[in-house]
């Protein structure tokens, strides 16, 4: 391969973003000797001044972004943004916007689209204002699918704001809920009872002494809590504890000598993993980001556990109820309420209906199975999502001819969980012969899944391989399977952009940021594969 001068200096633009380095060590005395080891001619390619490196940063960026552009545009799908926001350890805020779609070779895609400053307020109006242009910059108006934000009320206003601009969106019909953080919230009322946002603002007020106190009163974890707190606050009460610890093995084999994890009073997540290195030691001393589908099938899920375990309680007899612990009962009624709201609010969009009824695992059948003591719920989800599939088709052209031939539908894992299995309806086969009817969504609602379809776990991919036999539902599916269950992509991004701005490196500026912050997730990601670097782009100051 020849040796090409603009390639190199990408390669360096490149290795400082990937491996986060700064622009002082990249242009240090000591790193060209080494990068010029054997060849001194290189030195007069490489800057000698971080400021130099910071302009190629963001010319790089420049350079880059049409390509991206384009490739965005050309998606299957709609682009469907996940948006949050993060204070960094300097204590600036900044907007993750990024972008999940199916790109023109049917493959799903997830990229940072835009990195803002956020200066002001924390309004809707002040969230929609920093959204709309990277909305702009990409020239994706008229392609956008679903937002999948939190449960802050300013998102909704940041929608409702937005929609004036661009007409497409629907506020409420668009507006995909974190199914994370709605667990988050249902576990956490699971675990502390009501009154928990409350209870952890107190908490972050509180002197040390305070702070014990307020754990002693959530029961038996909060007495874990401040036990976990009181070993590790001290290194000699750690080691004695490591003394007489044995070797742990975990699920996947692996063996440790770990220390006790504190949850912080935040995640419930990392209460569940203090609890279990917790109970590790005490028996003789962990996206991914999912699908819109998941979303009303876990709730469903755990509204109906939630739902068994409340009625238990209800059903006790007052003898047996005295003997439950207080902060059980009402943990189980609090979690109970929250999932309820949430499971309520999901009624505000068809996306999560619709997008059970086309999991080729699931379909309308799952409606028919799970809510078969509601029949007023049955018609309610058939007459919205028809309604839904009529508004989607009369701005989709179909291209292709529709064959109701059957195809032979992805393999895939066999299920064996009880979560997994929960959803199945029935492994009735098709009915032998369809009535003719207009629309694909009335072929479609009719069926129900075959033992194969039951396998399926990437219902994107198999949409994908059957677009020539529904045109229009299949354009329809790309748009809803390529919406992510939560915004976990903001919360990588975050991450990595506790790597970037860190004591060393707290100074900066802002357009530095956003240009190495989503070159870093393009280059991670293999988006920039066969894109050329202009000739001369990268020049030294004189």
């Amino acid at each position: 391969m020849p040796f090409n001068e603009d390639e190199y200096k990408q390669k360096l633009i490149d290795w400082a973003i990937k491996l986060r380095l700064s622009y002082r060590e990249v242009t240090d005395e000591s790193t060209t000797d080494l990068l010029t080891y054997g060849k001194p001619p290189l030195a007069r390619l490489l800057p000698t001044h971080h400021s130099t490196l910071s302009r190629w940063v963001k010319d790089s960026m420049a350079a880059r972004l049409p390509f991206i552009i384009e490739f965005v545009q050309s998606a299957l799908s709609t682009i469907n943004l996940s948006i949050d926001g993060w204070r960094a350890h300097n204590r600036r805020e900044y907007i993750a916007v990024c972008g999940q779609f199916v790109d023109g070779q049917g493959h799903p895609r997830t990229l940072l689209l835009g990195f803002p400053r956020r200066y002001g307020g924390h309004t809707g109006d002040d969230l929609a204002a920093l959204v709309k242009p990277v909305i702009l910059q990409y020239g994706i108006g008229e392609k956008l699918g679903p937002f999948v934000m939190d449960n802050a009320d300013d998102n909704d206003k940041c929608l409702e704001v937005l929609q004036r601009s661009f007409s497409s969106i629907d506020p409420e019909a668009d507006r995909i809920r974190c199914i994370g953080h709605i667990i988050n919230l249902v576990v956490k009322a699971l675990l502390f009872g009501e009154g928990v946002s409350a209870w952890e603002k107190n908490l972050i007020e509180a002197s040390e002494e305070q702070r014990v106190a307020l754990w002693t009163l959530k029961g038996v974890i909060g007495r874990l809590h401040n036990l976990v707190v009181y070993i590790n606050r001290n290194d000699a009460r750690r080691e004695q504890l490591r003394a007489r610890m044995r070797v742990t093995k975990t699920s996947d084999g692996m063996l440790f000598v770990g220390v006790l994890l504190s949850d912080g009073g935040i995640r419930w997540n990392a209460t569940f993993y203090m609890i279990e290195r917790a109970l590790k030691y005490g028996e003789g001393n962990e996206g991914g980001q999912g699908s819109v589908w998941q979303v009303l099938y876990a709730m469903d899920f755990l509204l109906t556990k939630l739902e068994s375990v409340k009625e238990e309680i209800h059903a006790m007899d007052a003898d047996n109820k005295d003997e439950l612990p207080h902060y059980y009962s009402a943990g189980v009624l609090a979690a109970w309420s929250k999932i309820n709201t949430y499971y309520e609010l999901t009624d505000r969009s068809p996306i999560y209906r619709m997008a059970i009824a086309l999991h080729p695992a699931y379909q309308f059948e799952y409606f028919r199975a799970k809510w078969w003591k509601r029949e007023d719920w049955i018609r309610t989800a058939q007459k919205e999502l028809t309604a839904y599939y009529d508004r989607f088709a009369a701005v989709t052209v179909a291209t292709d001819h529709v064959d109701q031939a059957e195809t032979s539908p992805c393999s895939s894992p066999t299920i064996d969980d009880e979560f997994d299995a929960w959803g199945h309806t029935t492994d009735r086969p098709h009915r032998g012969k369809r009535r003719k009817v207009e629309t694909e969504w009335e072929v479609w609602i009719k069926q129900v899944p075959s033992k194969d379809d039951m396998n399926v776990k990437n219902p994107l991919a198999w949409w994908v391989d059957r677009r020539h036999v529904w045109p229009i539902l299949s354009k329809l599916a790309l748009n809803i399977f390529s919406t992510p269950a939560m915004s976990a992509e903001p919360e990588r991004v975050f991450s990595d952009g506790g790597e970037l701005i860190t004591d060393k490196r707290n100074g900066l500026g802002d357009d530095t940021v956003e240009a190495e912050m989503i070159q870093k997730n393009w280059i991670t990601s293999k988006i920039l594969h066969g894109i050329a670097t202009p000739r001369g782009l990268y020049k030294l100051p004189d």
